[in-house]
């Protein structure tokens, strides 16, 4: 514990399941009465799940907690006890620092209240004395921008003013720890334009945050280091790229089978070293399979912004594939998605494949890309049902490098043109 900001240790949660069992008809103060004068040993034996079960891990000053998994899977509950408003059933949460938590929108507002009044509520909350919040509170203000509303009654806002309200008070606070769940849902893009950059800011300055969110480019953005949950346990930690493939594999074929198969197998691979696709995080191929992949022919990796790079593969089936479809992604070495496509969404049309017939896909590309490591997924699928059926994926089955030039910087390159003009 001597280097972490927080320690979780064992961490398990377990709540009391809800009978099945029919109604009796009897309600009101009865039921109640019944409840009450229930014996010691009849409530021993009621039935727990659990909601978390063992869960151990920690984060060092500086670093930045993404908490990824599918609705159910825990996230929530481990929020809670982390940020200290639920006590776990076993184990033990330690931290240092002050912490500031955004886990549900409006948590900590009086809806009667107006804005400015609520300010002071929550920065109370949160250990901001009243002096210093009236310090700061211009900038809270300013940070919030709901206009004329800071002082009418909450219950008045709409579910995005309320988010820039509690964000506000957060951002505000001069705090170690930074915990949010879910929050830019409900945000419009200027606004998470800037709570993105006070985020990168609060990194910088040696800020640890603890980000729960479904939207995979965040948790790639903003986190070093990621686990998964599922069904209440830890399923994989590490890089959140590494993490992020493995849930993209959990959410494609979830069968605990599976999903302890591909672990064995995959999650200890080194992801940034090129190798024969075929052994590349590959998930699916009893029906189809894809083959020979090869990024512009001889294999040549390093490329300049702004070249065309062709990207061949061999997709055979092992059964009838009706219309299938043909994918592509790049991810930068955050796992961050730079950008995909697929034959359904270009219109491309497809024969349908008979066993054993094998084609050849190619994708042309142009590079408009800043300097950098990018990866590249590949994907063989059809519609069934009106659902994507999976083939065969390979996940990170190729990298190249782009060599930038002096005039850009980002992650993308626009090429742009400018023109200066004296008009007077």
């Amino acid at each position: 514990m001597s280097d972490a900001i927080l320690n979780v240790s064992s961490v398990s949660k377990t709540f009391e399941k809800v009978s099945s069992h029919k109604s009796t008809g009897e309600v009101g103060w009865k039921s109640l009465f019944k409840n009450l004068i229930k014996r010691k040993d009849e409530n021993k034996n009621t039935n727990r799940f659990y909601a978390l079960n063992d869960v151990n891990f920690c984060i060092k000053q500086g670093e930045s907690l993404g908490i990824i998994g599918l609705n159910g899977s825990g996230k929530s509950t481990l929020l809670q006890i982390i940020a200290g408003t639920m006590k776990p059933t076993v184990g033990r949460v330690e931290m240092k620092g002050r912490v500031a938590a955004l886990l549900e929108l409006g948590s900590g507002f009086n809806p009667e209240f107006s804005g400015r009044e609520n300010v002071f509520l929550n920065a109370a909350l949160l250990g901001l004395s009243t002096e210093k919040c009236t310090e700061k509170f211009s900038k809270i203000e300013e940070f919030a921008d709901v206009g004329d509303f800071i002082d009418q009654p909450v219950s008045t806002y709409s579910s995005g003013m309320c988010l820039r309200l509690a964000f506000a008070v957060i951002a505000n606070i001069n705090s170690d720890i930074l915990i949010i769940d879910e929050a830019f849902a409900v945000g419009d893009a200027k606004f998470q334009i800037k709570c993105y950059s006070f985020l990168e800011k609060f990194k910088d300055n040696g800020g640890s945050l603890i980000l729960v969110s479904h939207d995979l480019n965040s948790i790639a953005r903003l986190c070093s280091y990621t686990i998964l949950l599922h069904k209440g346990s830890l399923l994989t930690s590490g890089k959140p790229i590494n993490v992020i493939n493995f849930y993209s594999n959990l959410i494609s074929d979830g069968s605990a089978a599976n999903v302890r198969a591909f672990k064995k197998e995959h999650i200890n691979a080194d992801k940034n070293k090129r190798s024969d696709a075929t052994k590349q995080l590959s998930y699916g191929g009893k029906l189809g399979k894809i083959k020979s992949a090869q990024i512009n022919h001889d294999n040549n990796l390093v490329i300049h912004s702004g070249d065309f790079f062709e990207i061949t593969f061999e997709a055979q089936s092992y059964s009838h594939i009706k219309f299938p479809i043909f994918a592509l992604r790049i991810r930068d070495s955050k796992g961050l998605e730079i950008y995909g496509t697929n034959s359904k969404l270009q219109q491309i049309k497809t024969i349908s494949l008979k066993p054993n017939d094998l084609v050849k896909v190619t994708f042309t590309s142009k590079a408009n890309l800043g300097k950098g490591k990018y990866f590249i997924s590949l994907g063989f699928t059809c519609m069934e049902n009106n659902e994507l059926k999976i083939i065969h994926r390979l996940r990170e089955c190729m990298n190249f490098e782009v060599l930038g030039d002096e005039c850009s910087f980002g992650i993308t390159n626009c090429f742009s043109e400018i023109k200066v003009n004296v008009i007077q």
